[in-house]
């Protein structure tokens, strides 16, 4: 209704009282006002990061079968590991299809013995989209070679010292048992 206003304004004075042209205009202003959202929510697709109905569209373009039950999140993953993973299979390669889950903050290095290890470096616990990240580096690595996941768990003796209302917004998959290591 602020465009209405404005094209109100925007009138002599004396057309400012005018029915015909007040329901026109109101009219218009209102077609105006849609027309912002419509054009902030196409701009919001033409970025894979902001994108929610056209991630549809980015995975077609992939070659990626949909999944719906995934958050638009885990989507944008797949769909960012995808694009990097196009090139030579090498352990940087793994590192960029890696790096489009969990914002980086997973290593990715090749060990002495012969398999590929992939660190979680922040988040406790196994991530939720697992299987996804699992499936992309296949996609991408030598098939000959295995890949071993390492994940972070709070282990009894770091919940020392926590507050109540800390240890409630921790989910039990975060946790392990402590053996004394």
């Amino acid at each position: 209704m602020v465009r209405s206003q404005q094209l109100i304004e925007n009138l002599h004075k004396e057309m400012r009282s005018d029915p015909y042209l007040l329901a026109l205009l109101n009219g218009a202003g209102l077609s105006l006002d849609d027309m912002d959202a419509y054009i902030a929510d196409i701009a919001a697709q033409l970025n894979v990061s902001t994108a929610t109905w056209s991630l549809d569209i980015y995975e077609r373009e992939a070659g990626i079968k949909t999944n719906k039950s995934r958050t638009y999140e885990e989507r944008r993953a797949v769909i960012v590991a995808r694009w990097r993973s196009s090139g030579k299979s090498d352990i940087h390669l793994i590192q960029q299809v890696a790096d489009a889950w969990k914002n980086g903050r997973v290593n990715v290095e090749f060990r002495a013995d012969g398999q590929i290890h992939v660190t979680f470096n922040s988040e406790k616990g196994v991530p939720s989209d697992l299987d996804s990240l699992d499936a992309a580096i296949d996609e991408v690595k030598p098939a000959h070679l295995g890949v071993i996941y390492h994940f972070l768990y709070l282990l009894i003796r770091d919940v020392h010292g926590m507050k109540i209302n800390t240890l409630q917004g921790i989910k039990l998959n975060a946790f392990a048992m402590d053996r004394g290591q």
